[in-house]
């Protein structure tokens, strides 16, 4: 995350004083004469270069690379090698289903009986996902959402967005598993989801960059939880804020919403508080 902030200083041609204000620290906390120095010139010569892991982090790069006419120093990148796209995929997919699968076993709930959808289904990832699921749940039991179609029609249900994907499969889904690096998981899609759910429990994880995958749930719920009042689809809605702990360890695993609102109760569970859920083991 930080390589494209310091090329895109280095870009704009900030001094030193500039970039160290951007971040917060006074010009003049700075050694004498230090403040007007190019800041390209001294990040040059104390810095080697960068090394980047993701593709979110990838594309940054190249975003700063277009903007600012190439980059200030060397950053090297394993993001889209064959084999972090073919090989490390299948382990993160394998590795972030694990965890998933853990967490639910600690609360009394099994993945076999699930249903499903996952976001980036095209993607590295997300394609590797869909093979494992596919074999472990049975197709009818498995949604993907991407803006890339697959080569072949699927066995299971796809959809270029959430939009397209028909209600009475959105009624179905209980696990919703987002490897698109970015939110699109709006606050008109969530109370859709809650609105038509026919499942008590809605499980969310992510195997993507951060806490971006299901930022605006996150956001929706905070929202929620600080209004004075709070309606879902008209009706009065009570938000009670749990944590989710391994029941042997006592580790945190992530937190839960119950949400009820009229005659229901529907509870969604956001393991390892929604940044990557293989990173709790």
């Amino acid at each position: 995350y930080l390589a494209p902030v310091l090329h895109r200083w280095c870009g704009e041609g900030l001094t030193v004083g500039g970039a160290a204000a951007a971040v917060g620290f006074p010009e003049d906390s700075l050694p004498a004469g230090a403040a007007p120095r190019s800041f390209r010139d001294w990040i040059q010569s104390v810095l080697v270069g960068s090394v980047e892991h993701t593709r979110n982090g990838y594309e940054a790069l190249k975003e700063v690379e277009r903007d600012c006419g190439g980059l200030a120093f060397p950053s090297l990148s394993i993001a889209i090698s064959d084999f972090k796209v073919n090989a490390e995929s299948r382990d993160v997919a394998y590795s972030c289903l694990n965890a998933i699968e853990n967490i639910m076993n600690g609360m009394g709930f099994v993945l076999a009986d699930r249903v499903a959808l996952v976001l980036g289904a095209q993607g590295a990832i997300g394609r590797k996902t869909m093979r494992i699921l596919e074999a472990r749940l049975g197709a009818e039991h498995l949604h993907g959402v991407d803006i890339v179609s697959p080569a072949e029609p699927p066995a299971w249900t796809f959809a270029p967005d959430l939009a397209s994907l028909p209600e009475k499969a959105l009624a179905r889904v209980d696990v919703i598993f987002g490897v698109v690096g970015q939110s699109i998981c709006g606050p008109d899609w969530i109370e859709r989801l809650l609105a038509v759910t026919e499942k008590s429990h809605l499980f969310f994880a992510s195997g993507s960059t951060k806490t971006m995958e299901f930022a605006q749930l996150s956001a929706w719920l905070s929202a929620l939880a600080t209004q004075p009042a709070p309606t879902l689809g008209g009706q009065p809605l009570r938000v009670d804020l749990s944590d989710l702990h391994d029941p042997k360890t006592g580790a945190r695993q992530g937190r839960s919403a119950r949400l009820t609102f009229g005659d229901r109760t529907v509870t969604l569970h956001l393991l390892a508080d929604l940044m990557p859920v293989n990173f709790l083991y």
